[in-house]
């Protein structure tokens, strides 16, 4: 089973109960595979500036993210945008 962690990352389980309440209890979400979210997903992770993620979900979502924080703050922001969170 697959969850998307706060911060964007995806984590493989097994899918036992207790896993699941586990994973549910640390605000893990159920990820649902899609081949476009994936490849947006694998750029945005593969930048490694601030500025990079910024214009590349301006690019290709039409939307501006705060580039405040850290490089992992902002792809954070910029994965929210990917998986319709944002």
């Amino acid at each position: 089973m697959f969850w998307e962690k706060p911060n964007g990352n995806i984590l493989e389980t097994n899918d036992e109960k207790a896993t699941v309440e586990y994973c549910e209890s640390l605000g893990f979400k159920p990820y649902q595979h899609n081949e476009e979210t994936d490849f947006h997903t694998d750029c945005v992770q593969s930048l490694d500036t601030k500025a990079g993620v910024v214009d590349y979900i301006k690019d290709n979502f039409g939307i501006v993210i705060d580039k405040r924080g850290s490089l992992d703050t902002v792809k954070s922001k910029a994965l929210d945008v990917v998986n319709g969170n944002g």
